[in-house]
């Protein structure tokens, strides 16, 4: 395998336009981009003393579409999409959890509530496929006075078929989680190291939770001994895994953190990292895929140690090489250590900025900023859109009722056939056979008299596969 750690200092290229921002009187625990190009967050706000729970739909200009406001003991952290176009949140009180699922309007469909004996903390949440759900963090177990991975799984009629508990030498916690093709899942967090702070953990399992590897990681790989953890985690269009977080070097005196990037196969093999210093002290938290082969990264970036800092913006390409970066200056998130922070990519290849819990004289709003298009990527005639790779982007709609359109890309002049398939790997329609010019392209699929169900869209160009799935629900 090949390892690459290099230490840069960056300074800010060509930045993307600030379109607008809008502050909100909640503080955003988390984030995510419907389907249909809308912001979705669920959060909470204190009035008159008493916590409040809450979900909200935002339009494409951040103004309210609706907002669903409770009463409960429960915090609320991860949220993602449903199948059936529905929302669904997970949330935690001492040793219990609940799963909420809301309607595309906003209306509560179930609430399903679980007692465990371990005090659990949520860091990821995804559908199974078949309206149920798999959620993955953390939780203190108290007779060995540490925190361990941990991984359930909760069928469609509201069961909990099992619960993994992933025990370490030391106190670890999980912050990301990520969906294998096989069906199995990548976890992401950190371990804590004897008298040499944390190391990136990242633990990958089959269908049922079971241990198929597990690895630490960190700069000291190639004898630059580091203090690293990793906080989000993300699949890569070649089947491989970046994972995003931070790292400080033991001998540093004054808490320098920079931004911790590195590339895995499936196998856990490391393919590249990369240390990204801004000069001041950043932390990454969040990392989504663009377009154009490259990634967005989200975080936080402070003078101080003590301080959370301000919003960090930060794009890179396909091996974590700084494009350009964006520190938000104006506003103070604090010291607050429960907040937020999210990089969203609209289909239009604009994005947005998702930051809870800034520090206003004892409040805590939350704010999003819009940005326009990347400035790289394009030429400097007509704006078109240069990709530097080839593949499937995604469907939209999707989950979908009877005609979705697929985006994709071209990275050079190729052939391209792109075809549907069943779960049971059956070809169920051939939609295109054709040559195709660089850029971005659209191409419409009507599901017909198919059943509901999942597909797979599978595109072949210039020898390089892609796959994405896709639910068409009647």
């Amino acid at each position: 395998s090949i390892c690459i750690v290099l230490m840069v200092t960056i300074t800010a290229f060509s930045q993307p336009d600030s379109l607008w921002s809008r502050r909100y009187n909640m503080t955003i625990s988390n984030s995510m981009m419907y389907h249909d190009g809308d912001y979705v967050f669920t959060g909470y706000s204190v009035r008159n003393d008493t916590v409040f729970s809450i979900v909200t739909k935002m339009d494409a200009e951040g103004e309210l579409i609706w907002e669903n406001i409770w009463d409960d003991r429960f915090s609320f952290r991860e949220i993602i999409e449903t199948l059936d176009s529905g929302i669904a949140i997970i949330g935690r009180f001492q040793n219990e959890f609940m799963i909420k699922k809301f309607n595309i309007d906003g209306d509560l469909l179930y609430s399903w509530n679980y007692e465990l004996e371990i005090l659990p903390e949520f860091r990821g949440f995804l559908s199974d496929g078949e309206g149920g759900y798999v959620a993955a963090g953390f939780a203190w177990i108290t007779q060995e006075n540490r925190n361990d991975f941990i991984l359930l799984k909760v069928s469609s009629d509201g069961e909990l078929e099992w619960l993994r508990g992933y025990e370490e030498r030391s106190d670890q916690e999980c912050e990301g989680l990520a969906a294998m093709p096989d069906g199995g899942f990548m976890l992401v967090g950190h371990t804590r190291v004897a008298n040499f702070g944390n190391e990136v953990n990242v633990i990958r399992t089959d269908e049922d939770g079971e241990i198929i590897w597990q690895n630490h990681y960190g700069t000291e790989m190639i004898d630059i001994p580091a203090n690293e953890s990793g906080h989000a985690i993300i699949a890569t269009e070649d089947g491989n895994y970046v994972i995003v977080g931070e790292t400080i070097a033991h001998d540093e005196q004054n808490g320098h953190f920079n931004v911790l990037m590195m590339e895995f196969n499936s196998d856990g093999e490391v393919i590249w990292m990369e240390v990204i210093d801004l000069d001041r002290k950043e932390r990454g938290r969040s990392v989504e895929k663009t377009i154009d082969g490259g990634f967005l990264i989200s975080g936080f970036s402070s003078v101080e140690r003590s301080d959370i800092g301000n919003p960090l913006f930060l794009k890179t390409d396909n091996r974590g090489a700084v494009a350009w970066s964006y520190i938000q200056n104006a506003v103070s998130s604090g010291t607050n250590d429960f907040y937020h922070s999210n990089a969203l990519v609209h289909e239009d290849r604009s994005f947005s900025l998702i930051v809870g819990a800034i520090s206003q004289g004892g409040a805590f709003p939350s704010f999003v900023q819009k940005f326009g298009r990347d400035p790289h990527g394009v030429t400097d005639g007509n704006n078109v859109f240069l990709p530097s790779w080839t593949g499937l982007e995604g469907a939209y709609p999707n989950p979908f009722n009877g005609i979705t359109t697929f985006v994709f890309t071209v990275g050079v002049p190729a052939a391209v056939e792109i075809d549907i398939f069943n779960g049971l790997g059956r070809r169920q329609a051939e939609l295109v056979r054709r040559s195709y010019p660089v850029g971005q392209h659209r191409l419409s699929w009507d599901a017909g008299g198919l059943p509901s169900g999942d597909y797979f869209a599978r595109m072949v160009s210039g020898g390089r596969v892609s796959t994405k799935k896709v639910s068409l629900v009647k």
